[in-house]
């Protein structure tokens, strides 16, 4: 493709999906709603000793199909306690698939980080664990990074002989 040329919707969508397995849910002017894939970084907050990246975070395969991403959090990822990276409302793990919101305008990304943070946004997760848990519904209690977590879990599905569950 030509420098500078208009990049249609379809071929950023496809080549995100075969490149780096991203699929986008929604789009709007202000944000992007995509399912982030298990393995991947939201964004680089370290590199390696010898200064690069070792793989493509979500924030560099979005920015290398320019797509406008807020900058709101530019500097707070660099220590300053953000989640860091272009555009990142909210973070995932690594290790953890799901939706992500990426904010495309400044307005929209301090919109969404209010609603973040006076829980205006409900949250679900799904995992499968080995094993059956002895209650069908219950409340999982522990510490992240020192501070109080919960969680609420229903076992959705049990598989085989009881070797794992999905909650």
């Amino acid at each position: 493709k030509k420098r500078g040329a208009a990049v249609n919707a379809m071929d950023i969508a496809e080549e995100l999906l075969n490149k780096h397995d991203i699929t986008i849910l929604c789009e709007t002017d202000d944000y992007l709603g995509l399912i982030k894939p298990s393995g991947m970084v939201c964004s680089h907050a370290h590199k390696t000793t010898k200064g690069k990246s070792i793989d493509v975070s979500l924030e560099d395969a979005i920015s290398r199909l320019r797509i406008p991403l807020s900058t709101v959090n530019m500097e707070m990822g660099k220590g300053g306690g953000g989640v860091g990276g272009r555009g990142i409302v909210h973070r995932l793990d690594r290790g953890t698939s799901g939706c992500i919101l990426l904010a495309k305008t400044d307005e929209a990304h301090l919109r969404f980080v209010c609603e973040f943070f006076v829980r205006g946004v409900e949250k679900q997760y799904r995992a499968l664990i080995p094993g059956m848990l002895k209650e069908h519904e219950g409340e999982l209690v522990s510490r992240v990074e020192g501070k109080p977590a919960r969680s609420k879990y229903c076992v959705e599905e049990v598989y085989g002989e009881n070797t794992a569950s999905l909650i």
